[in-house]
């Protein structure tokens, strides 16, 4: 049971992963085209890594 909760939580994390990697491209393009909604979606960014980094401790104190 426990490893299927890992590969789970694996899953999850890589999605997650794929979802902020995307935006940072989003972010990219905005910045060579001079853009200005860049500094928002870093923040939302650096949000989601924070959550993310947080689940992955949980997750390594069970193990």
């Amino acid at each position: 049971m426990e490893a299927a909760i890992q590969i789970t939580e694996g899953r999850k994390f890589d999605v997650e992963l794929s979802k902020i990697c995307f935006k940072l491209e989003f972010v990219a393009n905005a910045l060579e085209n001079e853009d200005n909604p860049a500094g928002e979606i870093l923040n939302g960014i650096t949000k989601e890594l924070d959550t993310l980094v947080d689940q992955v401790i949980g997750v390594l104190a069970k193990q």
